[in-house]
């Protein structure tokens, strides 16, 4: 199967009507197809066109017109739009989502390499800690869930990737203890965790252009 309009654009000239179509290259027909479901088109001509001849199959013929096939879509497809929440959260702090950011090429003057993120689905709030291993998750999740009980929150669900710091066996005993269901993402699917991902590509993009407005190390 291939465009009409790219044959055209090739030159080829397309004439359709209820009894079938016509393909004709500089005055000479070079195939000819019947309308069903799908066209069906056969080779005419033996003009060698664009390399393709008559004892060629539509499959070269497809290949050299540069078009789309069933192994051309699967190709270039690309996955579907993630629909958005049909009820809005109205608690602040029953859902948290977390995530760890990319390894830092340059160590900080704390020695710190990562920073994990916290963000309040409801209200936004974000709470920041820098990690020197991604093995310090779960002391760091135990600090920000005292914290958030201090302030008379009960943090109900952490939304986080499916990776081994956040499914670790020291993580997901810190959730437990603290009564909080840990709800993670398909594997290799990042926008199912959408808003923390962005948030912390914000506070990277954020702390790198202030570094670099004011002339500043990057272990800063």
């Amino acid at each position: 199967m291939f465009l009409i309009s790219k044959a055209a654009s090739k030159g080829h000239i397309f004439r359709a009507d209820l009894k079938g179509c016509t393909f004709t290259f500089n005055g000479e027909m070079t195939l000819t197809g019947r309308l069903v479901r799908v066209l069906d088109l056969k080779v005419v001509t033996a003009e060698a066109v664009y390399l393709a001849q008559v004892s060629h199959s539509l499959q070269l013929w497809h290949e050299q017109l540069d078009e789309y096939c069933d192994e051309c879509v699967l190709g270039k497809a690309h996955r579907g739009i993630f629909r958005s929440r049909p009820d809005p959260l109205k608690e602040p702090g029953a859902v948290m989502s977390a995530d760890i950011c990319e390894l830092m090429k340059t160590t900080s003057l704390g020695g710190n390499r990562y920073f994990a993120l916290f963000e309040d689905d409801c209200s936004k709030y974000r709470r920041i800690f820098f990690l020197t291993h991604k093995n310090e998750l779960a002391d760091r999740l135990k600090i920000f869930l005292s914290e958030a009980k201090q302030k008379g929150i009960q943090v109900k669900i952490l939304r986080c990737e499916n990776t081994s710091e956040f499914v670790s066996r020291e993580t997901m005993k810190v959730a437990r203890e603290n009564g909080v269901r840990v709800r993670t993402s398909a594997l290799y699917c990042p926008v199912q965790n959408g808003s923390v991902e962005r948030e912390n590509r914000t506070i990277v993009e954020s702390a790198r252009s202030m570094l670099q407005g004011c002339n500043l190390p990057k272990l800063l």
